[in-house]
This record gives C-alpha cells, sequence and structure tokens, in this order.
C-alpha cells in the first residue's frame, strides 16, 4: 500500500512539474532563477536522492522492475550532481534562462516522461 502511494505521489508532482513548465514556461524560468539566487541546490539534491531511494526500495514491486531501478538511480545521480555540483549547475541555470521559451517547453518533456514511466510501473 505505501508503494502505491508513494510511487504515485512521485509520479504526480514530476507530472505536475512537467505541465506547470510546458504551460507556463516564464514562470518556470522565474523559479529558476529564483532557486539560482536563494542557492537551495543542496536542499533539492536532498530531496532528490531521498526520492532515489524510496523508488529504488520498491522497485521489485512494480510491473517494469529494470525501467524503475534506472529512474531512480538516475534520480540518485541528480541529488549527488545538486549536493556536489553547484558551480556546474549555476553554469547550466545560466544557460537555461538565455533558452527560449519553447526550447524550455522541450525540457519539460524529460519530467512527462519521468512521470509516465513511474506510473507504468504502477499498472
Amino acid at each position: 500500500m505505501i508503494k502505491l502511494y508513494s510511487y504515485s505521489i512521485i509520479a504526480s508532482f514530476y507530472l505536475i512539474l512537467g505541465l506547470f513548465v510546458m504551460l507556463f514556461p516564464q514562470k518556470a524560468l522565474e523559479f529558476i532563477k529564483l532557486i539560482k539566487e536563494k542557492k537551495w541546490f543542496f536542499a533539492i539534491g536532498i530531496i532528490e536522492i531521498l526520492l532515489s531511494f524510496l523508488i529504488l526500495y520498491f522497485r521489485h514491486e512494480t510491473k517494469i522492475p529494470l525501467l524503475i531501478t534506472v529512474a531512480g538511480i538516475m534520480l540518485f545521480i541528480d541529488g549527488i550532481l545538486y549536493l556536489l555540483g553547484t558551480k556546474i549547475l549555476n553554469e547550466t541555470f545560466d544557460t537555461l534562462m538565455e533558452m527560449e521559451t519553447k526550447t524550455i517547453r522541450y525540457y519539460s518533456l524529460i519530467f512527462l516522461i519521468y512521470s509516465i514511466i513511474i506510473f507504468v510501473g504502477l499498472i
């Protein structure tokens, strides 16, 4: 039961995030700027690592454990990068803020695909 709730919450979060970035790219860029200015990289990294542990813990109870394992490892690596790669993240965020809204919308597909993978794992 916990697996169902945790996967649903994580997948819903990424679905909402993807839709938000796709529908409101300017607001997403403002949020990215806020993250960069406030230096919230550490908090985001910790959250992503915790979510990855949750995904990896229940991976064998899903229909596609290999794909869920890959998704969990990718999230873990991303969390580590947020913790250790502050300089790289600053440069990446600067690059994101210079992109056109059309390109930002393409990036939202990453979140949407990630959420679909997790939802499919629940079925």
